[in-house]
């Protein structure tokens, strides 16, 4: 889930029947996808398209 007012990303996964909060991503850091190793995001770029 991506707040754009608090300018995090909040990840979750599947467990034991109910979603968890798997990691939580602030502004500096790069979202790295588990599933596919190449896709990854740089939160200020991700950001920084609200403005564009």
């Amino acid at each position: 889930m991506v707040d754009p007012g608090n300018r995090t990303v909040h990840v979750y996964a599947l467990q034991d029947g109910a979603y968890q909060v798997r990691k939580l991503y602030t502004e500096q850091e790069i979202v790295q996808s588990t599933v596919f190793q190449d896709l990854h995001m740089p939160l200020n770029k991700l950001f920084s398209l609200e403005n564009s």
